[in-house]
This record gives C-alpha cells, structure tokens and sequence, in this order.
C-alpha cells in the first residue's frame, strides 16, 4: 500500500474494506444508493435540459397560433413586411406592392 494511500485513511479516519471484485452485487446497501444516485442524476440532467426544449416548443405553439411572443427578441429586418404581404395574400387574396 502506497504511504499517500495510508495518509489518506489515517486522515479521513477510514480501513481499506474489499470486496469481491467479480460480484459487486452483493454490496446491496452500496448498490441501492448508485441505483438512487443514478436516478436523481438522471431527472436532473432531463429537467435542465428539458426547460429550454419546452419553451421552444411553447413559443413555436403560439407562433403559429399567431401570437407574437418574442420573449425579448426583435424580429429580423424586413419580417413583419413578409408577413404581411403573405397574411393578406391569403386572407384577402389581393396583391400588394412589393
């Protein structure tokens, strides 16, 4: 053993305890608590990564509901002219000026 490794435990105040290396399964109460860790792990990374995803997904339902929420966006140069001209076309079937 390694004098780091000695250090260490004497420090922490901890005894080296192994194992069987090929079945690591029968540490059930260690086990458990990977399993529980995973799974908290698991729904943390989906909820930050999900949290973006649904705001996309939200302001693209309203964007074609036709509710402009720019969520603090402008829109692009020359947007709103495009818009229009299509929204008119085919609410009124007249043709604008371009």
């Amino acid at each position: 053993m390694s004098q780091l490794t000695k250090e260490f435990e004497d420090r922490l105040g901890a005894s080296p305890r192994f194992s069987t290396p090929s079945y690591p399964a029968s540490n059930g109460l260690v086990e458990k608590w990977y399993r529980v860790f995973k799974q908290m792990l698991h729904h943390e990374i989906l909820a930050s990564f999900m949290k973006p995803v649904m705001i996309e997904i939200r302001s693209w339902i309203l964007y074609i509901r036709h509710i402009r929420a720019t969520r603090g966006r402008r829109f692009p140069e020359g947007f709103v002219t495009v818009w229009l001209k299509l929204t008119c076309k085919k609410t009124y079937g007249a043709k604008l000026p371009d």
